[in-house]
C-alpha cells in the first residue's frame, strides 16, 4: 500500500510554500496463528531497504477474531540486517536474490494498536525533512564501519626501495599488471571484485600525518613549522619521511638517509618556510641542529643533524633569516597571520626589510653617539618605531629596549640594547598605511615611559639608519606619507 498522510493545518503560510503530503510506502501482512514471524522474499527486503519512500512492515494478527497490529519501520536495524543477509547469500553462491528468503519476527513492544497510522508519521517526523538522504546514507555506510575492502595490485620492483617509496610518497605513479578492487561487508568479502583491470597506471598519494617540527639551532635559535609525517614498511624494513614545503628528510634503513632543502625564490610559503631555509644555509658545516618531530601534542622522536657544505653566501643568508625570524616574533604580536609570501616579494621592494630586525631581533644592538652636555648621566630605556614593506602589507612597529651597556669612549658614547619588547605592531594594506598613524601612537608609549626613567627616544629608526648610509629614508612604493612638522624629542 501507499498511504499519503495529509500535513497539519498551515493558515499563516503562503500557498505555494505549504507542506505537502507525505507518503509512505506499507507492506501488510496478515495471520491467524499464534506466530509472529513472516518470510519475506530477500529481493523485496532488498527493494524495502533502498526504496527512497518512508516503508514499514505491518503485521496484523487475528486473535479471536479480533486483529491486533504489529509494526516495524524498515530503518538501521532492518536495514544492516537485510544487506547481511545479502551479503552472507552472495558469499554462498547466490546471484540472485529472488532464490532465498529473511524471517522477521514481530516482539510484544513491537504492538502499535489501533494508532497504528499515528505511530507511523511520529516516526516519519522524528527522522526529519531529509529522510530519504538519511536513508541512503545508512545504506551506503552500514556494514562498512570497519573496512571498505582490499585494493591488491601487482606490480615489478626493480628496487628493494620501490615499495617503499610508493608509501613515503616518492613516486606517486607507478605501472601496476593487474589491479582488483574487492569490497568487505560486515566482514564478509565479495564473490567478486567490484573493479578487475590489468596494465594500468596508478596514481598514489599517501595522506600522511600531521606533525609539527622544531628545528633548535646553536645560539638558541629556533623555529617551528607544520610538516607531514609518512611511514613505511614491507616485511621487515621500515621506512620514515617528514616533509614541509621546503625540507625533507628520509629514512629508509640504518645508514641510508637522505636531507634535502629546496626554495623558490617566486612561490609564496608560510615565513617560517623561508626562516628555515635561511637558518640552513647559514649554519656553518661543522655544527650539528636538531629537529624535534611532535605528534598530536606529544614528541615522537628527535633527529639530529649536520649540513654538508658551508654556502658561500652564508652571511647574506644569516641577514635573511634573521629578518623572517624577526617577521616571526612580530606575526605573534598581530590579530591574524601574516599572509604567504615569496622571498622575492619581501626583497623586492623599496624599503629595507632588514630594519625590523633591528626591532624585532635579539640580536645586540649599540648606538654610538655624540657627546653632550645636556645629555643625562644614565638613560634607562631604548625607545623607537620602524616599518618596512612585506609584500602588499606595511609592518611598522614601536619596540623598547632595556639600556644594558652605557659608557664613554673617546667622544663617543657608546650605548647597548638588550632584549626588546615588541610595545605595538602594526600590519596595514600599503595604501592604507600612513607614517603619521604610527608617530602619534609612538607618542602616546613615550609618554606613558616618561615616570620610568630616562629615555632615549630616537623615533624614527628608519631615518636614523638610512641617514647614517648618507642617503636618503627610503620610501616604499605606493605609499604617500605626510611629513609631521613636529621635531621629535630625543636624546
Amino acid at each position: 500500500m501507499l498511504i499519503e498522510f495529509p500535513p497539519a493545518a498551515q493558515p499563516l503560510i503562503a500557498l505555494d510554500m505549504r507542506n505537502g503530503v507525505t507518503a509512505a510506502s506499507v507492506q501488510v501482512k496478515t495471520t491467524e496463528t499464534r506466530s509472529r514471524s513472516v518470510s519475506i522474499r530477500l529481493s523485496n527486503a532488498l527493494h524495502y531497504t533502498r526504496n527512497p519512500l518512508p516503508t514499514f512492515i505491518v503485521l496484523v494478527a487475528i486473535e479471536g477474531g479480533q486483529p491486533r497490529y504489529f509494526a516495524k519501520h524498515v530503518w538501521t536495524e532492518l536495514i544492516g540486517a537485510w544487506l547481511k543477509a545479502a551479503r552472507e547469500a552472495d558469499a554462498a553462491g547466490a546471484t540472485e536474490a529472488n532464490h532465498d528468503d529473511v524471517t522477521l519476527r514481530f516482539e510484544d513492544s513491537d504492538e502499535r494498536g489501533e494508532a497504528v497510522l499515528d505511530w507511523m508519521q511520529q516516526e516519519i517526523r522524528l527522522v526529519g525533512k531529509t529522510y530519504a538522504a538519511i536513508k541512503q546514507n545508512i545504506v551506503d555506510t552500514i556494514g562498512f564501519e570497519k573496512t571498505r575492502g582490499t585494493i591488491e595490485l601487482e606490480m615489478a620492483m626493480e628496487d628493494l626501495n620501490d615499495f617503499l617509496d610508493i608509501q613515503l610518497g616518492l613516486t606517486p605513479r607507478f605501472r601496476a599488471n593487474r589491479f582488483t578492487v574487492r569490497s568487505e561487508r560486515f566482514g564478509i568479502e565479495a564473490s567478486i571484485p567490484e573493479v578487475d583491470l590489468r596494465d594500468v597506471d596508478i596514481i598514489l598519494t599517501p595522506l600522511g600525518q600531521d606533525a609539527m617540527l622544531h628545528f633548535q639551532f646553536p645560539k638558541g635559535v629556533s623555529v617551528s613549522l607544520p610538516a607531514k609525517l609518512y611511514g613505511a614498511e614491507d616485511e621487515d624494513r621500515h621506512a620514515m619521511r617528514v616533509v614541509t614545503r621546503c625540507f625533507e628528510w628520509t629514512r629508509r634503513s640504518e645508514g641510508d638517509v637522505r636531507v634535502r632543502a629546496l626554495l623558490s625564490t617566486e612561490e609564496a610559503m608560510p615565513i617560517a618556510e623561508i626562516a628555515l631555509f635561511a637558518l640552513l644555509k647559514a649554519h656553518d658545516a661543522a655544527d650539528r641542529f636538531h629537529i624535534e618531530i611532535e605528534v598530536g601534542g606529544k614528541s615522537y622522536g628527535r633527529i639530529s643533524l649536520s649540513v654538508g657544505t658551508d654556502d658561500e653566501r652564508k652571511k647574506a643568508w644569516g641577514w635573511t633569516a634573521l629578518t623572517f625570524l624577526s617577521l616571526l616574533d612580530i606575526e605573534k604580536e598581530l590579530s591574524s597571520p601574516l599572509p604567504e609570501l615569496s622571498h622575492s616579494q619581501v626583497y623586492g621592494e623599496d624599503g629595507d626589510p632588514m630594519i625590523l630586525c633591528s626591532m624585532a631581533s635579539e640580536r645586540y644592538l649599540r648606538f654610538e653617539l655624540d657627546r653632550s652636555p645636556d645629555m643625562p648621566d644614565r638613560f634607562t630605556s631604548f625607545l623607537a618605531y620602524g616599518y618596512a614593506r612585506v609584500g602588499s602589507l606595511m609592518i611598522g612597529i614601536i619596540s623598547r629596549r632595556p639600556i644594558i651597556d652605557d659608557r664613554l669612549n673617546g667622544e663617543k658614547r657608546l650605548v647597548g640594547l638588550g632584549v626588546p619588547k615588541l610595545l605595538r605592531c602594526f600590519a596595514t594594506d600599503v595604501a592604507l598605511w600612513s607614517k603619521d598613524d604610527l608617530e602619534a601612537v609612538f607618542e602616546t608609549q613615550k609618554e606613558l615611559m616618561a615616570a620610568d626613567g630616562e629615555l632615549l627616544a630616537v623615533g624614527d629608526i628608519n631615518s636614523i639608519i638610512s641617514s647614517g648610509k648618507g642617503e636618503a629614508p627610503a620610501k616604499p612604493k605606493g605609499i604617500k606619507s605626510k611629513r609631521s612638522a613636529r621635531r621629535q624629542k630625543s636624546r
